[in-house]
């Protein structure tokens, strides 16, 4: 998976990877900038950055007349930019008052716990129709209803493929941005593995004992001794 998690979708049928993320960015400060080596003018409203979801080749990227980041070259400091919170009448980036509705509570996310019961429960078969119902509302629209259709269908998954770690993966493009992923590998057993696995700057220092956080130390001294700090802290 990419730093931006753009490896978990599949970007020809999934509309929710376009909709989740802001991969260009256009000059705010018209001026003269060398790009790709060359000297290119921006007027405000231009692309200056573009993060793409392929690799480009030096000459593509020589034709650029802005910044061009592949994937290769993002990372958990150069990335697509998370839309979903995005608010264009809060005043600046700390003024928390705006138009966007609070978020409460989500309906997919009704239908993934039911998913993950049903599946820790032996019910594969059930499961995966919780499961493609989320699938499908995210397919994308065709030209066609027979097209659309189609998107739909072969967003589906059959019970043979449902996996806990395949779960995770939906929770993660359904509600990436919204909730607290630590939670969810925890609760799961699956923080380690997939720390390791995904997160090459996290799994190095990652150890066995970070499943539990550490007791705040106020916490221990005001029950004189009694909450005892938890291991390897």
């Amino acid at each position: 998976m990419d730093p931006c998690t753009g490896g978990l979708f599949n970007r020809q049928l999934d509309t929710r990877y376009e909709k989740s993320f802001k991969r260009v960015l256009y000059c705010n400060r018209p001026g003269t900038y060398t790009i790709n080596g060359k000297s290119v003018t921006l007027a405000t409203g231009d692309t200056a950055v573009y993060l793409a979801d392929r690799e480009w080749t030096a000459a593509e990227i020589s034709r650029a007349r802005y910044n061009v980041y592949t994937p290769s070259k993002q990372t958990e400091r150069v990335f697509p930019t998370l839309t979903k919170f995005l608010d264009p009448e809060r005043v600046g980036v700390n003024d928390q008052p705006g138009s966007r509705d609070l978020l409460f509570y989500r309906l997919a996310e009704t239908y993934l716990i039911a998913a993950e019961a049903l599946l820790m429960s032996g019910n594969a078969a059930e499961a995966t129709t919780y499961i493609n119902t989320v699938r499908r509302r995210a397919a994308k629209v065709g030209a066609t209803a027979a097209e659309t259709e189609t998107n739909r269908k072969a967003m589906e998954i059959a019970p043979a493929q449902l996996t806990l770690d395949f779960i995770l993966d939906e929770r993660a493009r359904e509600l990436l941005g919204e909730g607290n992923r630590w939670i969810d590998l925890v609760r799961t057993g699956k923080l380690l593995e997939r720390v390791k696995k995904y997160n090459p700057v996290s799994a190095v220092n990652i150890k066995d004992y970070h499943i539990l956080r550490p007791i705040p130390q106020q916490q221990i001294d005001r029950t004189e001794g009694e909450f005892k700090q938890n291991a390897g802290y």
